[in-house]
């Protein structure tokens, strides 16, 4: 280089790393060559270059880097360019199918308005088609109306000559049962002579201690009964030594003059709650239990908080202390003690009290085989009367019947039912009783207290029914149960008992005959019952009002004792013989080989007692045993009836052919009971036929009052 700085400034200046010496002398060299200039003009103008530099100045590396990044942006924006090209494809293709989807639309949207309009104008026509075929059916269906009322007001008149063709018949009936009566009874074995004159007795009771004691007082009804006793029984001594001394309890009672006998019964009850603590007292004197008639105050059997007639031990009849104890008073207590007796045959003796607290007279009646006697005690003090009272109350000959049922069950809370062969009560449990055979789901169903009916086997007789009967419902329960039959939860080990769910009542044929669509309910739900039975291969054979009860206002069907499964061989007749199938009665007394339209004809039957529900009362049921009794006629002559009846003989003829389809329409027919606002003719459609007049022949035995012999019917 020609020239070049001097030394001290080329090092002030190649001191900064961002010329080097050789460019600085370069620089000026060809500043020198250009331009003739001092040197410090040159350094004045490399500073300025210098410092100009130094703020523009980029390092290799970093040009580099950045020319990378330039060259990546380029084909980033290559593929962005790219992209938009293949965009711009894409949107022409999509506009130009939409373009083709709109107009296929419009055609699509046309064709569906043309086919619319085409099918509602074959609608239109369709309508006035059916509405012109409408209105020829209606003009039919009035036409055949017209017919059919004019055909069914003749087979009304027709049915009017039967009905007194049928009333002269059970005229002739009823002298030839008169005649029929007189002689079997002659010819009964001495248990049934000694029944017969027993219930003779009850009858003549009956007349003579009906409402206001029949054509006597209660004086005279007394007095004749004295009149008829042995003088030697009347005003006895008390068979007990004299107790003196006083009750601070009655004392409030004997200082009132004003007292009244409604006044009294609270604190005399109390005290012989008291006096008794083993037993039940109770004030009654408004629960006429007793056959209409209600004691003052009742002493029963402790642990059934009911009171029931059949478990009563005796009474106490209250009076003013002002009041006399004649022949009225004790009238009035003879006549509740003759009533007890007809509840209870098998007492011996029955005394009972009448009592002013001043005085008190004991009354007993001793049952001498075919008779009851009458024993009447001199009055005595209210101290020694309440300790006779307490020797009567512990007497053995003086107590009812103990009910059957198992102490693990608590207190009987109600009586539903006793019979000959079996009592039927409510208890409040909860869980399973110990001692007892649960069935499946029990100890789920009483795991709260729960009310439970409990039935127990009270004879012999009836032992192998109610174990049929256990046997049957706990199949019944693995099979599905159903609702309108009983659910078993436990029985017995010896199973002579068993609890069942719901705690249902006996069914009121008569209430039934004053509530038609109760009366429709619940034989519907007896053949729902029956159906499903029968499908399980199940005959009931004892399908009978005594056996259906009411449970939330439905019909149960119950009692399952005489119960076969098909196939059977043949086997005796264990059903209520008012319920025998048409076919059974001549051949009673022989095996035979039950079938479903057995209980399709009990069940026929079963309308008979709802339409007349007094017509079976007073039929000597127990006589249908023999066929040749006048009773089996009886039976046998209604289904006569019954079969040749335009009403009757289709639903007997179902029967027979177990024709379900026609047996369903039967409870409609019971129409003729309804009395509600929704009876067909209270929204004035007049039924067509006369059907009380229809069904008016049905009756067995019109205006009797009561099964004689209480056998179930």
């Amino acid at each position: 280089m020609a020239s070049s700085l001097p030394a001290p400034v080329l090092a002030a200046w190649t001191g900064d790393a961002a010329l080097s010496a050789d460019k600085i002398n370069y620089l000026y060299w060809k500043f020198t060559q250009c331009q003739s200039c001092p040197s410090d003009v040159f350094v004045t103008l490399l500073s300025e270059i210098q410092k100009m530099y130094r703020e523009c100045y980029v390092p290799r590396s970093t040009c580099d880097q950045r020319k990378d990044e330039i060259i990546a942006l380029q084909q980033q924006s290559a593929t962005y360019l790219a992209q938009i090209a293949q965009f711009k494809e894409d949107r022409a293709s999509l506009t130009e199918r939409h373009l083709a989807e709109m107009a296929q639309l419009k055609e699509e949207r046309a064709s569906l308005t043309e086919r619319h309009r085409a099918e509602m104008a074959q609608l239109k026509e369709d309508r006035a088609s059916l509405t012109e075929r409408h209105l020829a059916e209606m003009a039919q269906l009035k036409e055949d109306r017209a017919s059919l009322r004019e055909k069914h007001l003749a087979q009304i008149a027709g049915l009017r000559k039967q009905c007194a063709v049928l009333k002269a018949t059970a005229e002739a009936a009823e002298k030839f049962h008169a005649s029929e009566t007189a002689a079997l009874r002659k010819a009964a074995t001495s248990n049934e002579e000694t029944l017969d004159m027993y219930k003779r007795e009850v009858h003549s009771l009956r007349l003579m201690c009906a409402s206001k004691w029949g054509a006597d007082t209660r004086a005279e009804f007394f007095f004749k009964k004295v009149i008829e006793t042995d003088p030697a029984r009347i005003d006895q001594p008390l068979p007990i030594s004299p107790v003196t001394g006083s009750t601070p309890e009655m004392r409030p009672i004997l200082e009132n003059p004003r007292i009244t006998e409604n006044q009294m019964y609270s604190p005399v009850t109390a005290f012989l709650s008291g006096l008794l603590p083993d037993h039940t007292v109770s004030d009654t004197h408004l629960n006429a239990y007793l056959s209409d008639r209600a004691p003052d105050i009742t002493i029963s059997l402790k642990g059934i908080n009911q009171i029931h007639k059949q478990y009563v031990i005796t009474f106490v009849e209250i009076k003013r202390p002002t009041a006399a104890l004649d022949r009225s008073a004790k009238g009035q207590a003879l006549d509740q003690a003759y009533k007890l007796a007809e509840c209870q045959p098998w007492r011996r003796t029955i005394t009972m009290l009448v009592s002013n607290i001043k005085s008190n007279v004991f009354i007993t009646l001793e049952r001498n085989e075919k008779k009851l006697e009458l024993k009447t005690y001199s009055s005595v003090n209210f101290e020694t009367a309440m300790q006779y009272l307490k020797r009567v109350v512990n007497d053995p000959e003086s107590q009812p019947q103990f009910p059957p049922f198992s102490t693990q069950l608590g207190a009987v809370d109600k009586i539903l039912g006793n019979t000959k062969l079996s009592a039927v009560a409510q208890f409040t449990v909860k869980g399973v009783p110990a001692g007892t055979s649960p069935v499946a789901e029990a100890a789920s169903t009483l795991k709260n207290p729960t009310a439970i009916a409990v039935k127990h086997c009270t004879a012999d007789l009836a032992v192998n029914m109610i174990k049929n009967e256990i046997r049957t419902l706990r199949l019944l329960q693995t099979m599905g149960g159903h609702d309108r039959l009983p659910k078993i939860l436990f029985h017995t080990p010896d199973e002579l008992g068993y609890a069942m769910l719901p705690v249902a009542q006996p069914v009121d044929t008569v209430l039934l005959n004053n509530n038609g669509f109760m009366a429709r309910t619940v034989t519907s739900d007896v053949l729902s019952a029956m159906t499903w039975l029968h499908e399980r291969g199940i005959v009931h054979r004892d399908i009978r009002w005594d056996n259906i009860m009411m449970h939330s206002e439905h019909g149960l069907l119950v009692d399952f004792g005489a119960a076969v499964f098909l196939p059977t061989p043949p086997v005796s007749y264990q059903g209520g013989f008012a319920c025998c199938p048409p076919r059974v009665l001549p051949v009673i007394d022989r095996p035979y080989t039950p079938s479903r339209a057995d209980d399709y004809h009990a069940y026929v039957l079963l309308f008979n007692a709802v339409l007349h529900p007094r017509s079976m009362k007073s039929f000597l049921s127990r006589m249908v045993d023999s066929p040749h009794s006048n009773e089996s006629k009886c039976l046998q002559h209604l289904w006569a009836q019954l079969t040749k009846s335009d009403t009757w003989g289709r639903y007997v003829a179902a029967a027979a052919r177990e024709d379900l389809d026609v047996l369903r329409k039967l409870p409609e027919a019971l129409v003729v009971l309804d009395k509600r606002p929704d009876a067909a003719w209270r929204r004035g459609e007049q039924p067509d036929l006369d059907l009380d007049e229809a069904f008016g022949a049905l009756e067995l035995e019109p205006g009797a009052e009561e099964d004689a012999d209480g056998e179930p019917q």
